[in-house]
C-alpha cells in the first residue's frame, strides 16, 4: 500500500488533506513572514525583495523549490541585525509558503488543482506505510523536543529572541527539521517542483562557493594555504564553531558534480563552475573530517556513474580512464609543485589537458606526417618563444595560454580539416611541454627543471598509451571538456592544499584531537542522566545551557545576559577557570554599518563590575571569526559596583591597523565588548562609538531594543556549544527515541536509493552521495545543530524516503 502526494483529482480524500495542509502552510508562512519583519526591522528594500519572492511563488509555483535552495544559504543577515530566530531564510520560506500556498487555495476554488500529471510519474513522490510511519516518528520527535525544549515557556518579547539565554533556543534549533518535513507534501503538488531539485542543489551549491570565495579574495587570498584561516562563508551559525558551512558543501557537492557530468544544457555549465567553487571551498574549510568525508560522496557518486551505465560499457571506461589521467596529474604535481608553485602546477594542467587532446584522438597515428609537422613546429615555436624571454622572461607565461589555444582551437575546427586539426593538437602537445619545463626553471630556478621534466615525462604514459592501442581509451570532444576542466581545477587545488605549510599542522595533530574529542563525548553523553531524559531528550536546543550547567572540571564557558533593573544593561561573563587568551574572549559583537569611518574615534560607556577587572574593547576586519587586523584595548574598572562612564580615544594612526582593502573586498568592521579576565562578570550600556565629526557608529548602545544589532561569538572555544556527533546531539536534545526515529529513516533512505528501479533515478545519484557525505562528517561533527543545513538534510532524506523509481 502506497500513499501518494500527486494523485489525481479523483482521488477526494487527497484534494482535502492537500487543501487542510495548504491552509496551515499558508498560515504558517505569513507567521514566518511577520515575525522576521518584527524582529529584523527591514528596510524597504527588503521588503520588496520578499515582496517578490511572494509574487514568484504565486505566479510561477513550480520554481518555489529552486527559490528556497537558491536564497537559503546564503540571505541570512544576522550578523549585522542580531536576529537569528526568524532571519532572511525563513522570511524567504514564508513567502514562499504562502505564495505557494495561496495559488493552490485558488486553484481549488476554480475547480482545479496544482497536482503532478500522474503520467509523470518518476517526478512524484510516493511513501508506503512503514515509511510514512517513519517520517511521522521523525516529525514527532522534533515536535516533542520543541516543546520539551520550549517548557517553561518564556515571557514573548525581544529579550527571549537573543542567542542562547531563553528557551526559544528550541524553536530555532526545531524549525529546521520540522520546516524540511512539513515541505514535503509541497512537492508533489507540481511535478517541476521535485523536477527543480537539482537546479536548486546546483543554485545553493554555488552561492555557498561564491561566498567561501569572496570571504577568502578579502581576508587571505585566493592561493594561501598557510595561514591559520578557517573559512566560514555565509553561515553565521559557526559563531560558536560548527560545521554549517561543512554540511551544506556536502549535500550540495554531489549535485554540482553529477550536473555536470550528467546535466544539459545551461544546468550542466552553472554546475561546473558551482562544483570548482564548491571544492575550493571544502579544501580551504581545512577540515580533516569534510575531506573524507567529501571523498565518500565522490566515491559514491562513481559507483551510481557505472552502475546507471552498466548498458554503455565504452562511455563507463571511459569516464575511468579520465579520472586515471586526473591520478596521474596529480602524482606529477606532487613531483613538480615544490619546485615550481603556482605557476608551473598551471603549465602542468596545461600539458594535461592537451595530453587529454592527444590521447583521445581516434586515429591520430594514421597521419603520422601532419603529427611530425606538429611536433616540429612545437619545437620551433619553443625556440621563438625562448629568444623572446631573453628580451622579456615573463613572456614565458604567455606562451602556456598560447599552447591552451592552440590545442582547444584544433578541437573545435571542422571536421573536415583533420589534417590541420591534428597538426594544432601536436603541437599545443609538445609545446606545452617544453613550456611546462621553463616555466619551472623560470620560478624555481635549475633545481626545478628535473622535478619537472620528470612529471612531464610522467603525464606522457596514458596518452601515449592510448594512442599505441587499436582504440583511444577516451574520447576528446567538446561534451567531455567540462569534466575534465572540473578535474584539472580539482587535482590544482588539491595539490596546493595538501603542500601548504597549515594543512600539514592540522593532519598532524589528529592523534591529539582525536583524544580530545573522546573526551568530549563522553561528557556529553553524561548529559542524558535520568529515564525521560534518555527516552525523550532534554529538549531541542538544550545542549549548550546543559553543558554549561554541569561545569565539567568546574570550567564554564563564556555567557552574556540583558538585564533590566530600571536601566537595560548588558551582562558579560568571562570564562570560568580556565586559560583565557585572545581566542576563548567571549565577544558581543555589532558590525558597522559605516565599514571606512573618519578617524579618530572615541569610545564611551556606562560600566560596573564587583571586583576589580578591566573590560575588553575592540574594533576588528572581521568576517566572522578570523580577523585581519585589530585595535584592542582595556579599560579598568574599579569593583565597587556603581556605574563608571568609560572612554577611548582611538587615535588617526590606529586606522592603518585596519586597513579596508582594495574596492573588491569585503572587509567588514568590527566593534566587540567582552570581559577581559575570567571569573569576572562586568555589565555595560550606553555603549558609543563616534567617529572625527561626532556621528554615532553603533546603534543600540543602550539596549532598550534587546539584542537588536548586537551578534555573540566564541572564536576558538568550540566544545561547550556542540556535541560533536549527531547520533550523541540527537540523543541529548531528542532522547533514545530520535535516535531511533533518525537511524531508521536513514536507513530506509539509503535502501531506496540503492534498490532497483529506484537507483537509476536521476536524483538517486547525488541524493545518497549528499547523505552518505554528511553522515560521514557527522561522525565528528553534529551538523544538523545549524537549522539550515538541519533544513537541507531533512529536505534530503524526505525526498529519498519517497523518490519513484519507473521500470
Amino acid at each position: 500500500m502506497t500513499i501518494s502526494s500527486s494523485l489525481p483529482r479523483s482521488q477526494s480524500h487527497i484534494p482535502l488533506f492537500s487543501q487542510v495542509h495548504a491552509v496551515i502552510t499558508l498560515a504558517l508562512g505569513l507567521f514566518m513572514t511577520l515575525a522576521w519583519v518584527w524582529l529584523s526591522r527591514p528596510p524597504l528594500w527588503q521588503l520588496a525583495f520578499a515582496i517578490a519572492v511572494f509574487v514568484l511563488a504565486l505566479l510561477r509555483p513550480q520554481w518555489w523549490l529552486v527559490a528556497a535552495l537558491g536564497l537559503w544559504p546564503v540571505i541570512d543577515r544576522t550578523v549585522y541585525t542580531g536576529n537569528a530566530y526568524f532571519a532572511e531564510s525563513d522570511a524567504v520560506l514564508g513567502c514562499l509558503f504562502a505564495g505557494f500556498s495561496l495559488r493552490f487555495l485558488f486553484e481549488s476554488a476554480r475547480g482545479g488543482a496544482m497536482f503532478s500529471d500522474p503520467e509523470d510519474r518518476p517526478w512524484y513522490l510516493s511513501w508506503g506505510v512503514g515509511t510514512l510511519l517513519a517520517v511521522s516518528v521523525l516529525w514527532g520527535s522534533y515536535l516533542l523536543a520543541l516543546g520539551r525544549g520550549l517548557t517553561p515557556l518564556p515571557a514573548l518579547n525581544a529579550d527571549a529572541f537573543a542567542i542562547f539565554t531563553s528557551n526559544m533556543e528550541a524553536l530555532r534549533l526545531a524549525s529546521g527539521p520540522l520546516l524540511a518535513l512539513w515541505c514535503l507534501p509541497l512537492l508533489g503538488r507540481y511535478g517541476a517542483g521535485l523536477r527543480q531539485l537539482a537546479w536548486g542543489g546546483v543554485l545553493a551549491l554555488l552561492g555557498i562557493g561564491l561566498a567561501v570565495f569572496v570571504e577568502r579574495v578579502s581576508f587571505t587570498g585566493l592561493t594561501d594555504f598557510a595561514s591559520d584561516y578557517r573559512t566560514t562563508g555565509s553561515f553565521w551559525e559557526m559563531h560558536v564553531g560548527g560545521a554549517a558551512l561543512d554540511g551544506a558543501l556536502l549535500l550540495t557537492l554531489p549535485f554540482g558534480i553529477w550536473q555536470a557530468l550528467r546535466g544539459r544544457g545551461a544546468l550542466r555549465h552553472v554546475a561546473a563552475a558551482a562544483s570548482l567553487l564548491g571544492i575550493y571551498a571544502v579544501l580551504a574549510g581545512f577540515t580533516r573530517s569534510t575531506y573524507v568525508a567529501a571523498a565518500v560522496g565522490f566515491a559514491v557518486l562513481q559507483v551510481y556513474f557505472v552502475r546507471q551505465n552498466s548498458q554503455q560499457r565504452p562511455d563507463q571506461r571511459q569516464s575511468l580512464w579520465v579520472l586515471a589521467l586526473m591520478a596521474v596529474m596529480l602524482a606529477a604535481s606532487v613531483i613538480s609543485f615544490p619546485t615550481s608553485g603556482y605557476r608551473g602546477l598551471l603549465a602542468l594542467a596545461v600539458f594535461t589537458a592537451c595530453g587529454w587532446l592527444v590521447g583521445g584522438w581516434q586515429d591520430l597515428l594514421r597521419h603520422r606526417a601532419w603529427v611530425l609537422v606538429g611536433a616540429v613546429l612545437g619545437l620551433l615555436f619553443s625556440g621563438m618563444g625562448f629568444l623572446i624571454e631573453l628580451l622579456w622572461s615573463k613572456m614565458v607565461y604567455a606562451q602556456i595560454f598560447a599552447a591552451l589555444l592552440l590545442g582547444f582551437a584544433g578541437l573545435l575546427m571542422p571536421d573536415r580539416t583533420d589534417g590541420l586539426k591534428q597538426c594544432a593538437v601536436a603541437t599545443a602537445f609538445v609545446w606545452s611541454g617544453i613550456v611546462a619545463v621553463r616555466v619551472a626553471v623560470h620560478w624555481g630556478g635549475a633545481p626545478a627543471a628535473s622535478p619537472m621534466a620528470a612529471a612531464v615525462l610522467l603525464s606522457c604514459a596514458l596518452p601515449a598509451f592510448s594512442q599505441l592501442r587499436s582504440s583511444v581509451l577516451w574520447k576528446s570532444g567538446c561534451q567531455q571538456l567540462l569534466p575534465v576542466v572540473v578535474g584539472l581545477g580539482c587535482v590544482g587545488m588539491i595539490t596546493a592544499v595538501a603542500s601548504s605549510y597549515y594543512a600539514d599542522q592540522r593532519f598532524s595533530h589528529v592523534r591529539e584531537d582525536i583524544k580530545t574529542r573522546v573526551e568530549h563525548w563522553r561528557q556529553a553523553a553524561s548529559l542524558v542522566d535520568g529515564p525521560m531524559a534518555a527516552v525523550f531528550g532534554l529538549g531541542a536546543g538544550q545542549f549548550p545551557q546543559a553543558f554549561r550547567w554541569r561545569a565539567f572540571d568546574n570550567i564554564l564557558p563564556g555567557n552574556y545576559r540583558l538585564l533590566n533593573d530600571g536601566v537595560p544593561y548588558l551582562v558579560l561573563d568571562a570564562p570560568r577557570n580556565r586559560p583565557l587568551g585572545f581566542g576563548e574572549i567571549f565577544r558581543v559583537s555589532q558590525r558597522l554599518g559605516n565599514g571606512n569611518p573618519d578617524f579618530p574615534l572615541r569610545f564611551l560607556a556606562k560600566v560596573r563590575t564587583r571586583q576589580n577587572a578591566p573590560i575588553h574593547v575592540e574594533l576588528c576586519r572581521k568576517h566572522l571569526l578570523y580577523d585581519n587586523g585589530c585595535v584592542t584595548y582595556e579599560i579598568k574598572v574599579a569593583g565597587d559596583s556603581q556605574w563608571h562612564e568609560m572612554q577611548w580615544d582611538i587615535p588617526l594612526s590606529d586606522s592603518a591597523s585596519l586597513p579596508a582593502g582594495k574596492w573588491y573586498q569585503a572587509r567588514p568592521l568590527v566593534f566587540s565588548v567582552a570581559a577581559a579576565v575570567r571569573d569576572v562578570s562586568i555589565d555595560v550600556t550606553d555603549i558609543q562609538l563616534l567617529d572625527a565629526g561626532g556621528l554615532p557608529l553603533i546603534d543600540n548602545g543602550d539596549f532598550r531594543r534587546a539584542s537588536w544589532r548586537w551578534f555573540v561569538s566564541s572564536d576558538r572555544d568550540h566544545l561547550p556549544w556542540h556535541a560533536k556527533n549527531i547520533v550523541l546531539h540527537t540523543l541529548v536534545e531528542n532522547g533514545a527515541i530520535g535516535v531511533a526515529a533518525l537511524l531508521i529513516a536513514v536507513c530506509a533512505a539509503l535502501a531506496r536509493l540503492l534498490s532497483y528501479p529506484v537507483r537509476n533515478h536521476p536524483l538517486a545519484a547525488p541524493l545518497a552521495a549528499g547523505l552518505c557525505g554528511l553522515l560521514a562528517a557527522g561522525m565528528f561533527d553534529s551538523i544538523i545543530d545549524a537549522p539550515r543545513v538541519g533544513f537541507m538534510f531533512f529536505l534530503w532524506l524526505g525526498v529519498s524516503l519517497g523518490l519513484y523509481g519507473d521500470t
